[in-house]
């Protein structure tokens, strides 16, 4: 059975496989490679692709885009009553291109390969893995976009050895990655970038210029139609702008009261100075990873660049100014990810004889006490990877510690997951010996185990990238933790919480309902408000039986 390859956008999403030493990148209903990335709703009646998008002005309120920011998110859409989130959007896009897939095919598909930003973070990670189960995909693997076009480049142009350096700017995400190739195997050497880049910004600073000039014509505008007219138009006159030294974004028949024909010229030379202070941040972030993987931008023997952004004059100029080598040629940015996805896909069932060696991009650790962040894994370390920490406890007389598990991108920390190390030798404080191991395989699978010296106990929690059943969690673990919920005897509340026994009340009126129906959308979220209750309230029970002993997270150790 063939395993597709997917790219799936911000802007636009794409869809092919590899077979007898030949990529085939399939095309939608309408006849093109490229599927915009818009999911629309009118009534009963769902849109995905180019149908949404040709609507998106009469229909602008019911037309969601953009949505693979909001991958990893709570955020939701309402429309016409009803909620819609980033996974369930995501999901009518996958759905679209696997019946797009099979159609081509004339056989179902059970398997796929879908490209994310190297710089996605677990959560997001998750919710792309989610999206792809809700769809129908029963084995769903992730690869990073800088490394799939990597793969796209080197397969394609026969290259055995040399470092690159793969500059992928998409529509919604900047990342950047340096890739060592050795005797046809990949070593990603580092990796960087922002999630919340892309070209789409450039749309939106075209888009507020002209509504501040049209606006101080005819004063203010408000119509969704029109301004979602006017976005549409700003994002043409960018791709015009990379052919052309001119465009126009012109809104016949306008007017507040008389009509009024609203016109205004942008140039190049406007375009490239609105956009200079974005490039040079990619820049920044491309010195960053040379310096990070402590190479040289001397020792790089090729620029790969993929993602529509990168057909910018100004991104390939100062690109090539930047490092001092000409650009690939012959190599299609906007096809590269979802080129190499496939390229993947069959590497993956394939004796090919090639190994991709990634990296983590971010940095995984613990909370500590004062609800510091203590890094166990560094980013960019090769996969897999593993390392071992010693931490004591904070309390004396401390018999139980929260591990709370998190990531950190940038300045941002995600939890990842919390477990109790129950048992502990009620010790003075800074004398029990806990070590805490991190492992992360080549997968992105990651198992933390604590282990208390003194007696022994340990308790293990595993975060994976590839849910266990389903959706997400599995529904028995769910039912099981409800259980476990309602046999704490939590109506004998302690009186820390007590303020919180209505919403913990709710919550298990709602938990039990959205087992017994199944609610796959409302699954995760009722677990994780779950997994804090039973958290908090065997903390808080513990802490009144040692009463001077409070729970806290472990702090390093000499």
């Amino acid at each position: 059975m063939i395993t597709l390859g997917i790219d799936l956008g911000t802007t636009n999403s794409l869809v092919g496989f590899h077979d007898k030493d030949r990529i085939t990148l399939i095309p939608n209903d309408r006849g093109k490679i490229v599927t915009p990335s818009v999911v629309a709703f009118r009534g009963k009646q769902v849109l995905v692709g180019e149908s949404a998008k040709n609507q998106a002005v009469i229909n602008p309120l019911g037309t969601i885009s953009q949505v693979k920011r909001w991958m990893g998110s709570v955020h939701r859409w309402e429309i016409e009553g009803n909620y819609h989130d980033p996974v369930e959007v995501s999901s009518l896009i996958l759905s679209y291109l696997k019946k797009t897939a099979e159609g081509y095919l004339g056989t179902q598909t059970d398997s796929a390969v879908i490209t994310v930003p190297a710089y996605f973070s677990e959560p997001q990670r998750k919710s792309t893995l989610d999206a792809a189960n809700l769809a129908g995909w029963k084995q769903v693997k992730l690869i990073n976009e800088p490394t799939a076009a990597a793969l796209a480049w080197v397969m394609e142009k026969g290259v055995e050895n040399g470092l690159v350096m793969v500059y992928d700017w998409g529509g919604g995400t900047f990342d950047v990655s340096l890739v060592r190739v050795k005797d046809r195997d990949f070593y990603v050497l580092g990796t960087t970038g922002d999630s919340h880049l892309g070209g789409m910004d450039f749309d939106e600073m075209i888009f507020s210029r002209a509504l501040e000039k049209f606006e101080r014509s005819i004063g203010k505008i408000d119509d969704p139609g029109i301004l979602q007219q006017l976005r549409q138009l700003s994002e043409s006159a960018k791709i015009e702008l990379s052919s052309e030294k001119e465009t126009q974004i012109a809104l016949p028949f306008v007017g507040n009261g008389k009509v009024t024909h609203l016109a205004m010229n942008l140039t190049r030379q406007e375009f490239d100075q609105m956009i200079r202070p974005s490039v040079d941040k990619t820049l920044e972030l491309c010195a960053q990873v040379f310096e990070e993987a402590s190479i040289s931008l001397s020792s790089l023997s090729a620029l790969i660049l993929s993602g529509g952004t990168t057909r910018i004059p100004q991104v390939k100029k100062r690109l090539e100014d930047w490092t001092g080598l000409r650009l690939a040629q012959g190599f299609n940015p906007e096809e590269a990810v979802c080129r190499g996805a496939s390229l993947f896909a069959d590497m993956s069932h394939s004796a090919s004889g090639r190994k991709i060696y990634d990296v983590t991009a971010f940095d995984l650790g613990l909370e500590i006490e004062g609800g510091d962040f203590f890094p166990l894994i560094r980013a960019n370390t090769r996969l897999p990877a593993q390392a071992l920490r010693q931490f004591t406890t904070v309390e004396d007389g401390q018999t139980i510690v929260e591990i709370h598990v998190q990531q950190r991108h940038g300045q941002d920390l995600s939890s990842l997951g919390k477990f109790l190390l129950e048992g502990i030798a009620p010790l003075d404080r800074g004398l029990p010996r806990i070590d805490v191991s991190f492992k992360l395989d080549i997968d992105g699978i990651l198992t933390v185990e604590a282990r208390d010296r003194n007696s022994g106990i340990s308790q293990e929690l595993t975060i994976t990238q590839l849910p266990a059943l389903g959706i997400g969690t599995p529904w028995e673990v769910v039912e099981g933790l409800l259980q476990e919920v309602e046999d704490l005897s939590w109506d004998r509340i302690p009186l820390d919480l007590l303020h919180r026994k209505k919403e913990w009340l709710d919550l298990l009126l709602e938990a039990r309902a959205v087992v017994a129906r199944r609610d796959v959308q409302r699954k995760e979220d009722v677990y994780s408000r779950l997994r804090e209750m039973q958290l908090q309230l065997k903390v808080s029970k513990e802490a009144r039986r040692n009463q001077e002993t409070s729970v806290k997270s472990v702090f390093s150790g000499e």
